[in-house]
């Protein structure tokens, strides 16, 4: 599975902070600049797979869950390649 985290603010912005981990891996964090992304792949483990991310830009913090093995419907493009922006 393929996930990728896409800065796609407006030029004038700057960049974003990204910071994503799972129970086992801490992938570091990452500055963005505009159209820049960062991308990462992982085997499922099914029922236990669990990678979230938060992001900062300016004073702005968001926290989501960027894949999770027990979500019953997938939003990733079938399941192997998950895109955000």
């Amino acid at each position: 599975t393929h996930v990728t985290v896409v800065n796609t603010l407006d030029p004038k912005s700057g960049s974003i902070r990204v910071h994503c981990k799972s129970k086992d891996d801490d992938l570091g964090y990452h500055t963005l600049a505009v159209n820049q992304d960062f991308h990462f792949e992982f085997c499922v483990k099914p029922f236990s797979t669990l990678f979230t991310c938060d992001i900062w830009w300016d004073k702005w913090v968001a926290s989501f869950q960027a894949y999770n093995a027990k979500w019953l419907f997938v939003p990733c493009g079938g399941g192997n390649n998950c895109v955000y922006e």
